[in-house]
């Protein structure tokens, strides 16, 4: 049970990246190959503050989504506004934003790794046992998840 939630979970990640890629490309022409980069430093930044300041993920998320909207606000207004200025052809300006933004993910991977250095981080947050009609389900799965999970069953059941 526990590889095809986080199949599932992994896999709804990839579609969110691929959905976000897919819509900046496909309304700005700009292509980010830093986007995958910005996921991870949100990754480290959920880590930093659940682990090391005890904030909760939840409340976390809430002060996460606002800076990262300033942040790549940011980015696109000095980094590829100017590439868009100087583009004559939309050609020049996928070029320059794919150079640009390869640039900029070399930045962001150097300077998560001075910072956080190149180990594996975890953390666990709404993580218990929970027995369902005699049987353990999965440590690893959110009381949420396993609460659908088990109205889901009792839905198939009573068909």
């Amino acid at each position: 049970m526990d590889i095809i939630i986080i199949g599932l979970l992994l896999g709804a990640t990839y579609c969110l990246m691929a959905l976000g890629l897919t819509l900046q490309y496909g309304v700005a022409r700009i292509m980010n190959l830093a986007a995958g980069e910005w996921i991870v430093v949100g990754g480290f930044a959920a880590y930093w503050s659940f682990s090391l300041q005890s904030v909760n993920p939840m409340w976390g998320f809430a002060i996460a989504v606002p800076l990262a909207f300033v942040l790549n606000w940011l980015i696109y207004r000095w980094l590829l506004t100017p590439l868009i200025r100087r583009a004559k052809t939309r050609g020049a300006l996928e070029v320059d934003s794919i150079l640009a933004t390869f640039g900029m993910s070399f930045i962001a991977v150097g300077l998560m790794r001075a910072a956080f250095g190149g180990e594996f981080f975890n953390y666990s947050f709404w993580r218990s046992r929970l027995t369902y009609l005699a049987a353990p389900m999965a440590k690893t799965v959110s009381p949420l998840l396993r609460w659908r999970f088990c109205c889901a069953r009792f839905f198939m059941w009573r068909c």
